[in-house]
Formats: C-alpha cells, sequence, structure tokens
C-alpha cells in the first residue's frame, strides 16, 4: 500500500472503522471510569463540603449565615454527613441539589452519574430517616428502587453500604 492509499483509506474511513482498526471502541472511556469508580466515590466521600456546596447555599448569605458556616456538627466530608448520626438537615437540602445537578448533566453510565445518584439518595433518605422530612418529589417506590440498587453496588464503601441498608427499613416493603 503506497502512502496515498493509505492516507486516503483513513480519511475514507468512517469512525467506527478507525475505531475498530485502533483497537478502542465507544465504551472505552466510560469503561475505564467505571473501573475506577470506588475510587471516584472514596474521594467524593472525602470531598470537603464547604468546597462544594458554599455555592448551594442562600443567595446573598453573609459569612456565618450558610449550612456551611452555622451549625454543622463538626461535619467536613461528605462521609462524614452521610456517616453521622444527626446529620443537619440543611446540609443534606444543599447535598441533595448539588448532587442532582451532577445527576442531570452526566450520561447515565457514567462513573460521575452513579456516584452524584448514589449520593443523591443518601442525602434524600438520610433526611427521611434522621429528620422525618421529604425533600424530594422521589416517590417512595422509586426511592426503594435506587436504594436498592445502590445496595447491590460493590464499590460503595463499607460504612456507607451500612448507612444504606439501615435506613432500607425506614421505606417499609414498597
Amino acid at each position: 500500500m503506497h502512502k496515498n492509499d493509505l492516507t486516503s483509506a483513513v480519511y475514507d474511513s468512517d469512525a467506527q472503522r478507525l475505531l475498530q482498526i485502533i483497537g478502542v471502541n465507544e465504551n472505552t472511556a466510560t469503561e475505564w471510569a467505571l473501573t475506577d469508580i470506588a475510587s471516584i466515590f472514596r474521594h467524593q466521600m472525602n470531598a470537603p463540603l464547604d468546597f462544594d456546596l458554599s455555592a448551594e447555599g442562600p443567595q446573598g448569605a453573609t459569612a456565618g449565615s450558610t449550612p456551611i458556616e452555622g451549625d454543622n456538627r463538626g461535619i467536613t466530608t461528605f462521609g462524614e454527613l452521610f456517616r453521622h448520626p444527626a446529620p443537619p438537615i440543611e446540609l443534606l437540602k444543599l447535598s441533595k441539589g448539588f448532587f442532582k445537578r451532577i445527576v442531570a448533566t452526566h450520561p447515565k453510565n457514567s462513573a460521575e452519574h452513579q456516584v452524584a445518584y448514589v449520593s443523591y439518595l443518601l442525602s434524600v433518605i438520610l433526611a427521611r430517616r434522621c429528620h422525618g422530612k421529604r425533600i424530594s418529589d422521589l416517590k417512595d417506590s422509586t426511592l426503594i428502587t435506587g436504594l436498592d440498587w445502590a445496595l447491590t453496588q460493590t464499590w460503595v464503601e463499607k460504612s456507607i453500604h451500612k448507612v444504606l441498608r439501615d435506613a432500607r427499613p425506614t421505606f417499609g416493603g414498597c
């Protein structure tokens, strides 16, 4: 094959054929992300609340008036929030909003979506379990489906898996 033949073979091929030639398929990036999902989840659980949630507070709030700077009960990370026996409802609401936006902006099969979805569920479920408050319009049947799915995810840390498992009876057998 001459240089011109090779060049035209590359330029005349469609994207799928080129991906096959170089041994890559459309799902490679997603599969990569999913193999690292446990690390992404662990990173999110260790992420500081004040960094991710400070923009979630009330518009025009002054220093000391946002839930991040107020009564946070010593909670500094998402993992601490979700493992706390009585997480502040305001932090759960802010967390829910933060993760809802991530869920909405990432493809459903992506690691980012899945980690955010579990974190969103944790926020909603803990508000219900610890405070008896609904902070989402999701039906109980939808919450249970999500909760049961989250319980099957091997990448969820054991301590968070226990939180999910302990919260399951809150929703009965819907």
